[in-house]
């Protein structure tokens, strides 16, 4: 049984492979023709069973943002993004997915938000208490501008996998919110977190160190574990960006 479960991931994953490589996707993040990506991450006519809004939180995330947004294209059907004193690299990528996504049926937005925001950590609540923006304000504006039922964090850097439309989809048939976890690109297993739910179902709250959704308050345990995919959805390519690299 094993064996055959072997055989058939690797089969998929022959069928369904993505060109992970920097080349591919750090020469092509700002390419004209974004079709190009169409074959590497299986993006078809395909249907949506779910109306989905993924919300996008970015600063300075050229790099992989067309990689990660094309990974969920084939899911979703509306995608915002928010530019929080974006980079013009960060801009002109986003302006020419929202052309890419129109030709294929999927709702955009591009909203600016200039504003400081706190950084998590130990400074935290520091930050907030000089002015910036706490993390979980920050993410309820960003999230109250999904039009769709249901809504999905996605950062800059998460590259999901081809496996997860299918799982995902799965999953939201008997539950109105998914947990799913992924691993980053130097192996680091990432934990569960709520990163799908029903519109207005939830909302971010302050931590002492950071933003989290209030998911423990409002869901009952038994349903908290109904709701997650054990397998690992998406690659996240965070510390493989070059600003952690430069001096």
């Amino acid at each position: 049984m094993l064996l055959f479960l072997r055989i058939k991931n690797f089969i998929l994953g022959r069928l369904h492979s993505i060109n992970l490589s920097p080349r591919f996707i750090e020469d092509k993040a700002e390419s004209t023709d974004l079709s190009e990506f169409e074959k590497g991450f299986g993006i078809k006519a395909t249907d949506r069973p779910f109306e989905i809004s993924a919300v996008y939180r970015l600063s300075h995330e050229s790099e992989f943002l067309t990689a990660s947004v094309m990974s969920i294209a084939s899911l979703v059907s509306e995608v915002i993004f928010v530019a929080n004193n974006s980079d013009e690299a960060t801009l002109r990528v986003i302006e020419k997915l929202i052309d890419y996504l129109g030709t294929i049926g999927i709702r955009t937005k591009l909203i600016f938000f200039n504003k400081e925001v706190a950084s998590q950590g130990i400074n935290y609540k520091k930050d907030i208490e000089n002015g910036k923006v706490s993390l979980s304000d920050y993410y309820n504006f960003c999230f109250s501008h999904a039009t769709s039922e249901y809504v999905m964090k996605v950062d800059g850097t998460m590259i999901m996998l081809p496996q997860a439309k299918h799982e995902i989809e799965k999953k939201l048939k008997f539950n109105d919110f998914v947990q799913y976890r992924g691993i980053s690109f130097f192996g680091r297993k990432m934990s569960y977190e709520t990163y799908l739910y029903k519109n207005g179902m939830f909302r971010y709250v302050c931590g002492d160190y950071f933003e989290r959704l209030n998911v423990s308050e409002l869901a009952e345990r038994k349903n908290i574990y109904r709701s997650r995919i054990h397998k690992r959805l998406y690659i996240h390519m965070k510390y493989y960006k070059m600003k952690y690299y430069l001096p």
